[in-house]
């Protein structure tokens, strides 16, 4: 015992005089370490047990350790080897830990380490002991970190001050360096005494890893204004957020992303400024989610500069994302009925944006985790919009206008699918459904774009063989080193096929995505770059054997379209001839257009196709030229063709008539007619015959200038393969064989082209033009029967001989479609052929005569008309159909159109709304449509108010009405009105028109907003109760239809209620969708301005209550208006009156309308086909069958019947 009391008194007198020469300071330093060692272990001794005698000697020396320790500069008083100061820096934290769990109001020991003067080794220390107090288990009778909260604002300026140093110290040593990996907190060895910067990045590490562990060290904000704590956390998470980003320090990057993550907890967030916590977040995680998803894109778009450390893991940065968005949604569920507060700021919309577009630029990504993950991440969009449509009760597709899409995008990224290539062909699918462009979507494609023409550039001049040898400067060599992780062994071909699938899934993510650019194509802004650096000076590996016309752009209009740009320079790829990659590119091009092309974006490859085939395989006279490279790319164009056009779809693919193909298909038909005799010419053939039959099976959604003489041509050209080389001598057996198949591919192709078709011969014919035809028609029957025959001879030599090429199958499907292309022939030129055909029935062949009953039988199950030989026989039978469907029954009713308005189907809506109006229309029957439809309408309906509010054929009749009656006077009424807003807007910045409170903001003035609104809001009422003189007549003939309706409907009610009842729907419906949206409604030709657009709505729901005529009693801040809605209530009426006042139109007389080439009718047709069985199941179900009768369906079936199904309707030669 007397030697320890000796040894600590000793011990005493060293610390309590450090002085004293080099034995002395080893006593010193030894004492030091005795007695932190003493204050460590007397922590775990109970509080209860403070009398201990460890206790008493740990008080007695507590003053002179922290004055050796703690008292600046501690270097001069206590430091041991330079091989020891990790050691050093654990006792220092070890003494500070120690002293808080013994005595939590350390005096100024902390005061001390946070001085911004004090050595960094303090700093550092006083970091590290906080962060051991909130991750060591605690005894119950330690003292807990919240006795450390008061220091949160000295804390926040430290951890400011150590972001701005390592900042400044990491730009000046520039990108290329990568700093050593920090793998312990205190375990460090400095080189040189005052390397500070790697002490600086330590405690830097430290005070991160601190925000992680216990947020509220930094948050703490007692007594302060809401505005100083939302600015402190503000410029907290803005230094988090500045550290991702840094590349040079993948530690601490990964660390701030850990501590944002712990900062975006929902009762975390709270804290960020708990006078406005869903302001603040709005604010401040909206300015997060743009940064960081703004660095994601740079770098999926700019990979490392050379030289430049590896950049942080893009894939773990966008799950990080991910989780952000979790935690954001959690915090905006708990505050869902207020989660639209203070959304409304332009960080919010550009974070949105932002984020939108990163989710798209990583789903062509080739680390399929990044697109799982991008996927996924869809999912937490459409998740906020769900909550923030149910706080506002909107649809959640204003929000997010492609909710179901991307909830698609979603769900797929949780099904098993085995692959990169089908991962990506499962979201191009998807893609392809986005109908509805936004500003994120748009910018994903076109910086897509950027980053697809970059890498298209270099593999436009990559240097063949210099793939091992390293590649020069621009290569796709380079290129791969830039965007992929540098190895050892440089470029390799794995790294080759990396970059080129890259390249593949963006090409796929443009071609399904165009559809977006394509709408979005006002912004002409960046257009001139574009197209600069779109046009590219050749094809990869094709040298110059292809004309330099295709080379280069073909539209040189600074207006073209990027979209047409990206598909002219894509066609380029279907002849890349590199001996590496070449047959790589041409598959997956030729399979990305015509599997994977958005329909949009067919008419711009029907045209660009159009020019290349033009261009490059015909010379300036039109004389084919025939290379091996044309016929290549001729041959990948009949592939995509034929693809596009025989892919199933449920819908008409409106997008397929946009542009003609007529001109496109016999400039590839005349190039395929200039080939030879050999087996790959012959295989080119039947793939275009095949494509011919592929486009008569999409005829009715193609468009044709001139269809007849189009599809004439055609079968002048196609019959000239049939037999072509079948009856040659000595030629291969192979050849013998495919000549077979092109006659039967040939026969087919000619059998849907002769389908309803008159011959038509050349106008160059001289003479009779029946007598051309007849002999036209000649020609082709002699061939068939020659074909015939033919197949019956083989038929004959191979019952003889087993051993033939030819199966007794395919003569049998080339007899059937020779048969089918006679009958056809026949059928539709009964006047030219029909004395040709009648003597082959007495021919004295008896295979003769059977082929011609077996084509005679097929004519008459076809329904031709043999007494009706008349040229205007189809017409007349179409003007029947509309003159039976518009037919007025005793009473007034439409049987036959009210029959198919009850069983349409509701996805057919919108096309009969548009028929019936266009037809009744052209016969002067609109009036007695509009009674039997809104008849039928509030004969439904259980009161006034639910009039016209669902998605009804009436509603749908109406909603067109508006459309195409009333635009002319929208525009004219309105236009000037809101142009006077958007000006005055102009001249003051600062006029709003904002009266809600919670959206307010602060430099506004209610009062004067009320003001603005009430006197924009009078201005255009009354430009509008003042038109009524120019309210369009046909419109006032519905309005007078419908208020004769309404009034015999609800007799009980007054003249004010109809007159209400108009005026809903004409505000609703007509004016009000117009004022609310009228860039998209076309009133006037530039967006509106955010203050525009709300004064705007807001204007709208102030004069559809006075067409209600109903004031405000929900909102509290609208009620203000009610005077204003009283003042105004009677003009409304009046005007709705008037407006709705018996009106005579003008009678236009009688149109000579021509049916055959009206789309209306033709649609009429095929609703009436589709839906006959339906209609007369209706007919006699109705309670009005007997006063109708069968007499009207009757009528219809039979000349639906003469008519035929719509897909085969024979047309008239015109």
């Amino acid at each position: 015992m007397l030697k320890k009391k000796h040894f600590i008194d000793e011990a005493r007198k060293a610390l309590s005089n450090p002085h004293g020469g080099s034995s002395k300071a080893s006593q010193t330093e030894g004492a030091a370490v005795t007695f932190v060692r003493m204050c460590k272990a007397s922590t775990y001794i109970n509080i209860n047990d403070r009398p201990n005698v460890l206790f008493t000697l740990v008080q007695s020396v507590t003053h002179d350790l922290k004055t050796l320790l703690f008292s600046p500069p501690s270097s001069t008083k206590f430091s041991r080897s330079q091989g020891t100061i990790g050691q050093d820096i654990d006792l220092y934290i070890d003494c500070f830990v120690s002293f808080f769990r013994i005595n939590p109001y350390i005096g100024d020991l902390p005061k001390v380490c946070l001085n911004p003067q004090s050595p960094l080794i303090y700093h550092l220390v006083l970091v590290s002991a906080l962060y051991k107090i909130i991750t060591q288990p605690r005894l119950a009778w330690w003292p807990e970190i919240r006795k450390m909260y008061s220091k949160a604002g000295e804390l926040r300026s430290m951890f400011n001050d150590a972001v701005n140093k390592v900042m400044q110290a990491t730009a000046s040593q520039g990108p290329k360096t990568q700093f050593s990996t920090i793998t312990k907190m205190t375990g460090f060895k400095l080189s040189r005494p005052g390397e500070e910067n790697t002490m600086q990045r330590y405690f830097l590490l430290g005070l991160v890893k601190l925000i992680h562990a216990d947020p509220l060290l930094m948050l703490h904000n007692p007594d302060k204004p809401g505005h100083e704590v939302q600015n402190s956390t503000s410029e907290l998470i803005n230094g988090l957020v500045s550290l991702v980003h840094v590349q040079q320090m993948p530690e601490i990057a990964q660390e701030a992303m850990e501590a944002l993550l712990r900062l975006h907890q929902p009762e975390i967030i709270a804290l960020w400024n708990p006078e406005a916590p869903i302001n603040t977040f709005w604010k401040i995680s909206s300015q997060v989610l743009t940064s960081v998803s703004q660095k994601l894109i740079q770098n999926q778009l700019n990979p490392n500069p050379p030289g430049a450390p590896p950049m942080a893991n893009n894939t773990e940065i966008l799950k990080w994302l991910h989780e952000i968005l979790i935690c954001r949604n959690s915090f905006l569920q708990k505050h869902s009925i207020n989660a639209n507060l203070g959304s409304n700021i332009t960080i919010c919309t550009d974070s949105h944006i932002v984020l939108e577009e990163v989710f798209f630029m990583y789903l062509w990504s080739i680390d399929v985790n990044a697109v799982l993950t991008a996927m996924s991440c869809f999912h937490l969009l459409c998740e906020e919009a769900d909550i923030r449509c149910g706080a506002d009760e909107v649809a959640v597709t204003q929000i997010l206008p492609n909710y179901n899409v991307y909830s698609d995008l979603a769900a797929a990224s949780m099904t098993l699918t085995t692959g990169r290539a089908l991962l990506q062909k499962k979201i191009m699918g998807l893609l392809r459904k986005i109908d509805h462009p936004t500003p994120g979507n748009t910018q994903a494609w076109e910086d897509t774009c950027k980053a697809w023409d970059n890498v298209t550039k270099n593999l436009d001049i990559y240097p063949k063989g210099k793939l091992e040898e390293g590649c020069s400067s621009g290569s796709i060599g380079e290129t791969i080193r830039l965007r992929r992780k540098p190895t050892h062994h440089g470029t390799s071909d794995h790294e080759l096929e990396d970059q080129l699938n890259e390249w593949v899934n963006m090409t796929g993510f443009l071609c399904a995505l165009g559809s977006v650019a394509l709408q979005n194509n006002t912004n002409r802004s960046n257009l001139s770059h574009f197209l600069a650096c779109f046009r590219s000076p050749s094809m990869p590996g094709c040298g110059t054997s292809r004309k330099s016309s295709l080379m280069q752009s073909s539209t040189g209009d600074p207006q073209c379209c990027l979209v047409t740009q990206f598909i002219e320079n894509l066609l380029k790829f279907l002849v890349c001839q590199h001996e590496k990659f070449g047959a790589h590119i041409q598959k997956h091009v030729k399979a990305l257009l015509g599997h994977e092309l958005n329909p949009a974006l067919y008419p711009n490859l029907f045209d660009q196709v159009k020019l290349s085939v033009e261009k490059s395989s015909f010379d300036s006279s039109g004389q084919v030229e025939v290379t091996d490279l044309n016929t290549q790319f001729i041959e990948n164009i009949i592939f995509i063709m034929k693809n596009i056009l025989e892919m199933k779809s449920d819908q008409p693919c409106e997008y397929l008539g946009v542009t003609s193909i007529e001109s496109m298909m016999l400039s590839i038909v005349r190039y395929v007619r200039h080939l030879d005799s050999s087996v790959h010419a012959i295989q080119i053939k039947i793939k275009l015959c095949q494509l011919v039959g592929a486009m008569m099976t999409r005829r009715d959604e193609l468009t044709f200038r001139q269809e007849m003489k189009f599809r004439n041509k055609l079968v002048e050209y196609l019959t000239d393969w049939i037999m072509g080389n079948s009856h040659q001598v000595n030629i291969q057996g192979d050849i013998c064989s495919m000549s077979r198949d092109l006659d039967q591919a040939s026969m087919e192709a000619v059998a849907a082209l002769l389908a309803g078709l008159p011959l038509q011969p050349e106008e160059s014919d001289r003479g009779d033009l029946n007598e051309a035809k007849s002999q036209l028609f000649l020609k082709y029957l002699t061939l068939f029967m020659n074909l015939l025959n033919d197949c019956s001879e083989e038929e004959q030599d191979k019952a003889m001989d087993p051993n033939r090429k030819r199966s007794m199958s395919n003569l049998s499907a080339l007899r059937h479609c020779t048969v089918q292309a006679m009958s056809n022939l026949l059928n539709a030129n009964i006047e030219s052929g029909l004395m040709h055909s009648i003597a082959l029935g007495y021919h004295k062949d008896p295979q003769t005569r059977a082929a011609f009953m077996e084509v005679l039988t097929k004519i008459l199950q076809q329904g031709t008309e043999f007494e009706t030989l008349a040229e205007t026989a189809l017409a007349d039978r179409f003007e029947r159909l509309v003159e039976l469907v518009t037919m007025i029954g005793d009473k007034g009713d439409l049987p036959i159109a009210m029959a198919l308005a009850s069983v349409i189907l509701r996805s057919q809506m919108d096309e009969l709304a548009r028929v019936f109006v266009t037809l009744f229309d052209a016969k002067h029957l609109l009036y007695q449509l509009l009674w039997n439809m809104f008849s039928k309408e509030v004969e439904i309906a259980d009161c006034m108010q639910t009039l016209f509010r669902g998605n009804s054929l009436a509603s749908k009749i109406m909603a067109y009405c508006f459309r195409f009656y009333g635009q002319n006077y929208l525009r004219s009424l309105l236009n000037p009105l809101i142009q006077d807003m958007m000006d005055i807007e102009i001249q003051n910045p600062n006029l709003s028109y904002e009266i809600d409170p919670s959206r307010l903001e602060s430099t506004e003035n209610i009062e004067e907003n009320k003001k603005n609104l009430m006197i924009i809001t009078q201005k255009v009422f009354n430009a509008i109760v003042g038109s009524a003189s120019r309210f369009p007549a046909k419109l006032r003939s519905m309005c007078n239809c419908l208020s004769q309706v309404v009034g015999q409907r609800f007799q009980q009610s007054t003249f004010d209620a109809v007159w209400t009842v108009i005026g809903t729907v004409i505000f609703l419906r007509f004016i009000n969708p117009a004022i609310v949206s009228p860039y998209e409604s076309g009133i006037i030709d530039q967006e509106p301005t955010h203050r525009v657009k709300r004064g705007l709505t807001l204007m709208c729901k102030i004069m559809q209550n006075i067409a209600n005529h109903l004031l405000f009693t929900k909102e509290q801040h609208m009620r203000a208006f009610n005077d204003f809605l009283k003042t105004n209530f009677e003009a409304g009426r009046k005007f709705f009156k008037e407006i709705a006042s018996d009106c005579e139109t003008v009678d236009a007389g009688n149109h000579n309308l021509s049916f055959i080439n009206d789309a209306n009718v033709l649609a009429l047709h095929r609703l009436l086909w589709n839906n006959q069985e339906k209609i007369g199941d209706y007919l006699s179900s109705s309670r009005d069958h007997k006063a109708v009768g069968r007499r009207p369906f009757d009528k219809l079936a039979t000349l639906l019947a003469y008519l035929g199904p719509p897909e085969h309707r024979p047309l008239d030669s015109q």
